[in-house]
């Protein structure tokens, strides 16, 4: 009986070179585990990733590889990738790259040299689907509510202006947008993230009302750090106190005022709180992925040499950015289509933050537009939407997923501890999209 286990082994001479390699390779879903150098190989691997090793370091990998040095795959963890995962490296942002997200673009890379290495000993290559229900790719749409107050601009005529004055007087808020934007999203079955402060002062009725809008849309609450608490753990664990005691739910995650961000300290400060994700990282005048990464991952500390539980969920189009660029409705769908359709070649997540204060067809015509556009982009294109925990849940279910793939006899062999999608490649180039419980078996021979 011919008999293999399919997943990749893992060796290197330092254990954040591991951990790095690791997270490229739970983006790209691919089964794999740490080898434990101190013992002999109880069982060989179709492909061994060598991270960082010398010549004489090599030779150890290779004896835990089925067919030697065929199936070594060599690399060197150079600061730049480092850099990025830890966000102390602006050089994309320098060199004006910021849409071109190469360490996607390297995980990419890496996943097909390992199917190659699979392919080369007539294995079939399993990986775990990126999102549910075979979708191709995420997006999430969320919303920054800066203020509940939308005063009219200086060229409306003077009845809006009493109109306003009204509200102001009797302490209500005057087109927050709020209503638009559910209604919007409802007509086309989207769910979205809302961030909130704590606290919207004389507007507090008008903030409770909102609150209560979202939750029965099914949307998501989170929180709109203020513009101190990303240097300050108390204020934080203040704010969300506050905002969970309003909105009568837990909060997961968080977006800071002004994307206001100290490396690594604001990620440390929500990693020990226990918030689920962040969308900070992000810069105000330039779109794309700040990180060089368009999936979901986990910072990692460059001080400590440690990776957060927390998942940065990176944000690659603000209305802002457009508005501070003065783009043309044009040009603002022509920076939807790109970072979609880099999205879409990765399997990645598209997150666009489009303001209240902004959906406005009025005051803001190009955004109010580009907003609908992207909404219809979306739902065009296939996306999975989810609101930003639920793609949080999803890539946690996804990388903690315990698979044991096994080929017997041209049999393919899987169990899990969850239930997942799993896309399969065979060396004929013959692709199976299938979702796997508890157990399965398929005929893989040709």
């Amino acid at each position: 009986m011919n008999k293999c286990q399919l997943k990749i082994g893992i060796v290197g001479s330092e254990e954040i070179h591991i951990q790095i390699i690791s997270e490229l390779l739970n983006q790209q879903g691919i089964i794999f585990e740490k080898i434990n150098q101190s013992m002999l190989p109880q069982s060989k691997y179709p492909c061994v990733i060598a991270v960082n090793m010398d010549n004489g370091k090599n030779e150890l990998a290779k004896s835990y590889c089925i067919n030697g040095e065929r199936g070594i795959i060599e690399l060197d963890i150079n600061d730049s990738i480092y850099n990025l995962f830890t966000g102390i490296d602006d050089q994309l942002y320098l060199n004006d790259i910021l849409c071109d997200p190469i360490v996607s673009r390297y995980a990419l890379e890496l996943s097909t040299k390992i199917k190659e290495a699979y392919f080369l000993h007539q294995l079939p290559f399993v990986q775990k689907w990126f999102w549910p229900n075979f979708s191709e790719s995420c997006c999430v749409i969320t919303h920054d509510i800066d203020s509940l107050d939308n005063s009219p601009s200086l060229k409306k005529n003077t009845l809006e202006w009493i109109r306003y004055a009204y509200y102001n007087l009797s302490n209500k808020a005057y087109c927050s947008n709020i209503s638009l934007m559910l209604k919007e999203e409802s007509k086309r079955d989207i769910k979205s993230s809302f961030y909130f402060f704590s606290d919207y002062g004389k507007f507090h009725r008008d903030f409770v009302k909102s609150l209560d809008q979202i939750k029965k849309a099914k949307c998501e609450i989170g929180l709109h750090g203020s513009l101190n608490s990303f240097q300050s753990p108390k204020m934080l664990i203040q704010e969300i106190e506050a905002l969970e005691e309003l909105t009568e739910t837990k909060i997961f995650g968080e977006r800071q005022h002004t994307l206001n961000f100290r490396i690594p300290h604001t990620w440390r400060y929500q990693d020990q709180i226990g918030l689920d994700y962040d969308h900070t990282f992000y810069y105000n005048d330039k779109f794309g992925f700040r990180a060089g990464l368009c999936h979901p991952y986990h910072p990692f500390d460059p001080f400590n040499y440690i990776k957060f539980n927390l998942l940065e969920i990176p944000t690659s189009f603000m209305d802002f950015t457009a508005i501070v660029n003065q783009l043309t409705l044009d040009e603002q769908k022509e920076v939807i289509n790109k970072l979609g359709t880099t999205v879409e070649k990765y399997h990645g997540c598209l997150v666009v933050n489009f303001h209240n204060l902004y959906i406005h067809e009025k005051r803001y015509p190009s955004v109010f537009r580009l907003y609908k556009y992207t909404l219809d982009y979306i739902k065009k294109n296939g996306y999975w939407v989810a609101t930003a925990r639920e793609c949080a849940q999803w890539w946690r279910k996804r990388e903690t997923a315990n698979l044991d793939v096994k080929l017997v006899d041209n049999i393919l062999q899987v169990i899990s501890d969850t239930s997942l999608p799993l896309c399969i490649e065979v060396p004929s180039g013959k692709r199976q999209m299938i979702n796997v419980g508890n157990k399965i078996e398929i005929n893989v021979g040709d």
